[in-house]
């Protein structure tokens, strides 16, 4: 079992993420925070079984494509308002 370890592979992830909060009333806070993610994932996605099973004939195939190129940005902004309307009842909203 190789509990996901694979050798020589190239990955990178890299995340950042920031927030601000402003209490404007004892009851109001407005938050604004943003994400950003970097990544480049494994390109090994194993050997495809039959069955359930390796097929003994695809044994020493490589099914990875060593030119191929995985690279995404994630990036994500949020506003949100939360609104103590008692001690017992508050409201919450957000956009992105």
């Amino acid at each position: 079992m190789s509990d996901g370890w694979v050798d020589r592979d190239n990955t990178s992830n890299g995340a950042r993420t920031a927030a601000v909060r402003v209490q404007s009333a004892d009851n109001v806070a407005w938050t604004l925070s943003t994400d950003y993610a970097d990544r480049k994932p494994s390109r090994y996605f194993g050997t495809p079984l039959i069955n359930g099973r390796l097929d003994e004939s695809l044994r020493f195939t490589n099914f990875n494509v060593g030119d191929s190129n995985i690279h995404y940005r994630d990036s994500w902004i949020r506003a949100a308002a939360a609104i103590g309307c008692s001690n017992m009842r508050s409201a919450r909203n957000s956009a992105a």
